[in-house]
Protein backbone atom coordinates (compact mmCIF):
# COMPACT_ATOMS: atom_id res chain seq x y z
CA UNK A 1 0.00 0.00 0.00
CA UNK A 2 2.85 2.42 0.77
CA UNK A 3 4.37 1.91 -2.68
CA UNK A 4 1.02 2.64 -4.30
CA UNK A 5 0.76 5.79 -2.19
CA UNK A 6 4.24 6.97 -3.11
CA UNK A 7 3.63 6.29 -6.80
CA UNK A 8 0.28 8.09 -6.71
CA UNK A 9 1.78 10.97 -4.80
CA UNK A 10 4.65 11.42 -7.24
CA UNK A 11 2.36 11.33 -10.26
CA UNK A 12 -0.05 13.84 -8.79
CA UNK A 13 2.71 16.18 -7.60
CA UNK A 14 4.30 16.06 -11.05
CA UNK A 15 1.03 16.77 -12.84
CA UNK A 16 0.02 19.58 -10.53
CA UNK A 17 3.46 21.14 -10.37
CA UNK A 18 3.92 21.15 -14.13
CA UNK A 19 0.42 22.45 -14.76
CA UNK A 20 0.48 25.13 -12.10
CA UNK A 21 3.83 26.45 -13.27
CA UNK A 22 3.15 26.44 -16.99
CA UNK A 23 2.70 29.80 -18.65
CA UNK A 24 0.17 30.27 -21.37
CA UNK A 25 -0.30 33.35 -23.45
CA UNK A 26 -3.88 34.35 -23.81
CA UNK A 27 -4.84 37.06 -26.25
CA UNK A 28 -8.42 37.30 -25.15
CA UNK A 29 -10.92 35.31 -23.22
CA UNK A 30 -12.59 35.14 -19.87
CA UNK A 31 -10.57 36.03 -16.82
CA UNK A 32 -10.18 33.12 -14.44
CA UNK A 33 -11.94 33.70 -11.16
CA UNK A 34 -9.43 31.57 -9.26
CA UNK A 35 -5.66 31.60 -9.09
CA UNK A 36 -4.12 29.07 -11.48
CA UNK A 37 -2.83 26.81 -8.71
CA UNK A 38 -6.34 26.47 -7.26
CA UNK A 39 -7.85 25.72 -10.67
CA UNK A 40 -5.22 23.09 -11.45
CA UNK A 41 -5.57 21.53 -8.00
CA UNK A 42 -9.34 21.25 -8.38
CA UNK A 43 -9.05 19.86 -11.91
CA UNK A 44 -6.57 17.21 -10.76
CA UNK A 45 -8.59 15.99 -7.79
CA UNK A 46 -11.80 15.96 -9.84
CA UNK A 47 -10.03 14.03 -12.62
CA UNK A 48 -9.00 11.48 -9.97
CA UNK A 49 -12.62 11.01 -8.88
CA UNK A 50 -12.73 13.19 -5.78
CA UNK A 51 -16.07 14.90 -6.14
CA UNK A 52 -17.59 14.80 -2.66
CA UNK A 53 -15.96 18.04 -1.49
CA UNK A 54 -16.93 21.55 -2.47
CA UNK A 55 -14.18 23.62 -4.07
CA UNK A 56 -13.77 25.57 -0.83
CA UNK A 57 -13.58 22.40 1.28
CA UNK A 58 -10.97 20.90 -1.04
CA UNK A 59 -8.85 24.08 -1.04
CA UNK A 60 -9.13 24.44 2.74
CA UNK A 61 -8.03 20.81 3.15
CA UNK A 62 -5.08 21.44 0.82
CA UNK A 63 -3.99 24.49 2.78
CA UNK A 64 -4.29 22.49 5.99
CA UNK A 65 -2.01 19.83 4.48
CA UNK A 66 0.59 22.54 3.84
CA UNK A 67 0.29 23.88 7.40
CA UNK A 68 0.80 20.38 8.76
CA UNK A 69 3.85 19.90 6.54
CA UNK A 70 5.19 23.28 7.72
CA UNK A 71 4.75 22.00 11.29
CA UNK A 72 7.00 19.04 10.54
CA UNK A 73 4.58 16.25 9.72
CA UNK A 74 5.29 14.15 6.66
CA UNK A 75 3.00 13.52 3.72
CA UNK A 76 2.54 9.83 4.42
CA UNK A 77 1.42 10.46 7.99
CA UNK A 78 -1.04 13.10 6.81
CA UNK A 79 -2.50 10.69 4.25
CA UNK A 80 -2.72 7.93 6.87
CA UNK A 81 -4.48 10.30 9.28
CA UNK A 82 -6.91 10.91 6.44
CA UNK A 83 -8.66 13.86 4.95
CA UNK A 84 -12.21 14.14 6.35
CA UNK A 85 -14.63 12.13 4.23
CA UNK A 86 -11.89 10.47 2.15
CA UNK A 87 -10.42 7.00 2.08
CA UNK A 88 -6.65 6.48 2.14
CA UNK A 89 -6.25 6.58 -1.65
CA UNK A 90 -8.18 9.84 -2.02
CA UNK A 91 -6.34 11.29 0.97
CA UNK A 92 -3.05 10.44 -0.74
CA UNK A 93 -4.21 12.11 -3.95
CA UNK A 94 -5.31 15.21 -2.05
CA UNK A 95 -2.00 15.38 -0.18
CA UNK A 96 -0.01 15.04 -3.40
CA UNK A 97 -2.11 17.58 -5.24
CA UNK A 98 -1.90 19.98 -2.30
CA UNK A 99 1.89 19.78 -2.25
CA UNK A 100 2.16 20.37 -5.99
CA UNK A 101 -0.30 23.25 -6.05
CA UNK A 102 0.06 25.03 -2.70
CA UNK A 103 3.37 24.12 -1.09
CA UNK A 104 5.86 22.84 -3.68
CA UNK A 105 8.68 23.57 -1.25
CA UNK A 106 7.68 20.26 0.38
CA UNK A 107 8.18 18.17 -2.78
CA UNK A 108 10.57 15.36 -1.97
CA UNK A 109 10.52 15.89 1.79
Amino acid sequence: MVRKFVASLLVVVSIVGASACSVESVESGPVESRPRNETVFLDVIRDHGIKNLTDEQAINNAKNVCRRLDDGQNALDIAYDGIPGQDFENSAILVGAAIGAFCPEHIGK
